[in-house]
């Protein structure tokens, strides 16, 4: 059996992530339970997700130089991830975030770098035949939705199943929202003007046509429609 293709669109990072007994208070130092550097970013992090299940992946990131941007790419090829990179040719540097794990509060704080201004390099509106076979599944974490979006409203009117891992609301989710067969969010994600709450998210997407979704509450158990019926 052919494993399925998928195309995993979004960003990528480097996480240095410390295990914590708790978050530390203002001005003090403490030790991690544990510490570990690896590739990161929702789309990153769902390709790789995907290879080790024994699907095939290709990921649509930006990725670029820096001193990150090499193990980015060595775990992609160690994975036998394809990647296409947004930020080819930049002076894009892949960034490093850190990560705050509280074992006491369940909870994740995350530090990122500032943001890079970056041209990023256009993507054709057609799947490229260079790339292989067009994917089954594209999922989209809604970074890069300028460059991407043609691309996936392609896919999407020839068949693609297109799913959203959606965190928060990005610039260009109002266009996305449309093609989606799927939407998987957090608690968090809302319409801009709309207060995050979500069973007001499930009414809401099932309203645009979206009758598969799930909204994630932390500790709290999901909610979610399938086929526009709760679950």
């Amino acid at each position: 059996m052919t494993a399925s293709h998928v195309l995993f669109a979004g960003r990528t990072t480097v996480d240095a992530l410390y295990w914590l007994d708790e978050l530390p208070r203002e001005d003090t130092k403490v030790f991690a339970r544990a510490f570990r550097v690896a590739p990161g970013g929702p789309a990153c992090n769902a390709a790789i997700t995907h290879a080790l299940l024994g699907g095939r992946a290709t990921l649509l990131s930006a990725v670029g130089r820096g001193p990150w941007a090499e193990l980015v790419r060595g775990e992609l090829v160690r994975h036998g991830i394809q990647w296409i990179d947004l930020a080819a040719g930049t002076e894009y540097e892949t960034p490093l975030t850190t990560v705050l794990a509280s074992a006491a509060a369940s909870s994740r704080t995350i530090v990122n770098p500032p943001a890079q201004a970056c041209e990023m390099a256009a993507v054709p509106h057609q799947w490229n035949p260079l790339w292989g076979e067009a994917p089954r599944v594209a999922l989209t974490d809604g970074f890069y939705l300028k460059e991407t979006l043609p691309l996936l409203k392609t896919l999407a009117a020839q068949g693609t199943m297109l799913l959203l891992d959606g965190g928060s609301w990005k610039p260009g989710t109002e266009e996305l929202v449309p093609l989606l067969t799927t939407a998987i969010c957090s608690e968090r994600f809302a319409p801009p003007g709309a207060v995050a709450d979500a069973e007001a998210t499930l009414t809401w997407f099932a309203a645009q046509g979206v009758s598969n979704a799930a909204v994630t509450r932390g500790p709290r158990s999901i909610l979610a429609l399938e086929r526009g019926a709760a679950i």
